[in-house]
């Protein structure tokens, strides 16, 4: 759960944890061009983890999808993770619309966004998220 402190805190740092070079690019360009946020990639879901507690983002976007260790078991690390839990968990995904989206959020993800998205929306979208869990 977000803390107090954080809810005073601006959106400034994001793990975004994609295995697709190509969506990579895409979602950096967004983040740091349109919404002057500072983005971090891990392009290996076993390896996130670790880049979180390296990194300390504010905000992590994870992919639903991916080879080695999908993101609804990652997710379940980084909340069982005493230093990583009140880090919000955005997932970006194709494949979990309709119920599974609802699922992701009753399981604790501060939200869902779809791909495929528009880039010059992406970051209003995720500040969007993320004002809401600070209001």
């Amino acid at each position: 759960m977000i803390s107090d402190a954080d809810k005073r805190k601006r959106l400034e740092r994001v793990l975004f944890v994609e295995d697709e070079e190509d969506i990579q690019r895409i979602v950096k360009l967004s983040l740091e061009r349109v919404g002057r946020l500072f983005v971090h990639v891990c392009g290996d879901s076993r390896l996130a983890l670790q880049k979180a507690r390296e990194v300390a983002p504010d905000l992590i976007l994870l992919d639903y999808l991916m080879p080695g260790l999908d993101g609804a078991t990652l997710f379940k690390q980084i909340q069982d993770d005493s230093g990583l839990a009140r880090i919000p968990v955005v997932f970006l995904t194709a494949s979990a619309t309709g119920v599974n989206a609802e699922n992701l959020r009753s399981l604790g993800a501060a939200g869902v966004l779809f791909k495929p998205f528009d880039a010059h929306e992406l970051p209003q979208k995720l500040l969007e998220i993320w004002n809401g869990l600070t209001a």
